[in-house]
């Protein structure tokens, strides 16, 4: 089989069996660490012997005995073999791991999700934890989701696996009295993996549309554990709304395409429709939730019949509500737009200033962006042009640099004909 071939056959193999060869080495084992670099190695030997040997019949199978045998190996090479062995319930001269359940990759990544938010780690430690060994989201994009650097975020991926090595976690479903405790982690996780798959910060595409399905999956087998809690409810149907409009959002060269111009006929309104049953069975606000306010705001532009129709008053005052209890600067920027849409751009404008007097936000696209569609809208062409300029050079993907340009390039007025 050519290179290409295996290389497409272990990339479908990854995005589908990765999570259930973790889990199932990962509940033998106890340990994280070890879990993922087995599985990272029998991958490795998959893309010789595949290549070699041709694909096998049961993939995630060979996937799954191939990084047990890796484990059982370094358990070996650590000299605590035989002890380790004892403690997972196995016999040193047996290799193959026939009696572990590995028909559900589904049910492994629910399970690792609600493992990784146990309440011995912190709720940034599980999440960031979560993301990156469970997810396989790149610690870069963890790093910009919680706003800092590659290098940190590194640092405290390596101390949340330390921790869950030191508290001896062990991957189970919690039982329902402990779900609770989990919930607020499991949501966050669900959360930026929704966020991160709807922006992509980088790649040739401006929405990574396998991940928000997987964000949605999550989001559904979440509420179908606890369908009695509000803010998990609030959380998928936002979840709905997003993925309803993400094809719409990616033009044919992968570009974004801004919400005032996407084709509507192309949003899948059963999943909003879905969305809006789920928000309408969510009661008024309760304190300490935010997810029921996302989803309003995400609601309100999903019914307009129109961008000229959207109702931007109702939305500056769920902005402004969500600023109340989540004063992070990428909801201030979305409070300052919405307020300058309903109350005029200059409005916008000291809302985006103060926070400039508070926030580090030279590297902030969103921000210069916000800016140049206010200064643009107030007549102010050469302040919009330059922020606009400032906005394609902080981002770093190159679908929404595109998009950018070409709404620049919209909004320049028509050269003058030549005189003669």
């Amino acid at each position: 089989m050519g290179t290409a071939a295996v290389g497409s056959e272990l990339a479908h193999a990854f995005a589908a069996d990765r999570a259930a060869v973790l889990g199932a080495v990962l509940r033998r084992t106890g340990d994280l660490q070890l879990a993922e670099d087995a599985v990272q190695e029998a991958f490795a030997a998959a893309l010789r012997s595949w290549g070699r040997d041709g694909v096998p019949d049961d993939p995630r199978g060979w996937l799954t005995t191939t990084a047990w045998r890796k484990a059982i190996d370094r358990m070996r090479a650590e000299g605590a073999a035989r002890q380790r062995a004892e403690r997972v319930g196995i016999d040193r001269s047996q290799e193959t791991i026939e009696t572990v359940d590995v028909s559900s990759a589904e049910d492994d990544l629910l399970v690792l999700v609600l493992a990784c938010a146990h309440p011995a780690l912190s709720h940034q430690a599980g999440t960031v934890l979560t993301l990156r060994s469970v997810l396989d989201v790149p610690t870069e994009a963890i790093g910009h989701l919680f706003g800092v650097s590659t290098a940190a975020m590194a640092q405290q991926i390596v101390r949340a696996k330390r921790k869950i090595r030191q508290a001896g976690i062990r991957p189970a479903v919690p039982e329902p009295a402990e779900i609770p405790e989990r919930l607020t982690t499991a949501r966050s996780v669900i959360h930026l993996l929704l966020t991160h798959g709807h922006a992509a910060r980088r790649g040739d595409t401006a929405t990574d549309l396998g991940v928000l399905r997987e964000a949605l999956w999550l989001a559904r087998e979440l509420h179908h554990v606890v369908p009695a809690d509000d803010e998990t409810r609030a959380l998928l149907a936002l979840t709905l709304f997003t993925v309803a409009r993400a094809p719409a959002r990616v033009a044919a060269d992968g570009s974004a395409v801004l919400l005032q111009d996407q084709d509507r006929t192309r949003w899948d309104h059963e999943l909003i429709a879905e969305g809006q049953d789920l928000l309408a069975s969510v009661p008024p606000l309760s304190a300490g939730g935010s997810y029921r306010l996302e989803a309003l705001i995400a609601a309100e532009h999903c019914t307009a019949p129109s961008p000229e129709e959207t109702n931007w008053v109702r939305l500056a005052a769920l902005h402004g509500a969500l600023v109340a209890r989540l004063p992070s600067p990428a909801a201030r920027v979305a409070h300052a737009v919405a307020v300058g849409e309903a109350d005029g751009p200059h409005a916008g404008l000291r809302l985006l200033a103060h926070l400039a007097t508070e926030e580090e936000v030279e590297d902030m696209a969103i921000f210069h962006a916000a800016a140049g569609r206010l200064l643009r809208t107030a007549g102010e062409a050469q302040a919009a042009d330059e922020a606009d300029r400032r906005a394609r050079e902080a981002t770093t993907n190159p679908a929404h640099r595109t998009a950018m340009l070409r709404a620049a390039r919209r909004a320049q007025p028509p050269a003058r004909p030549p005189t003669s």
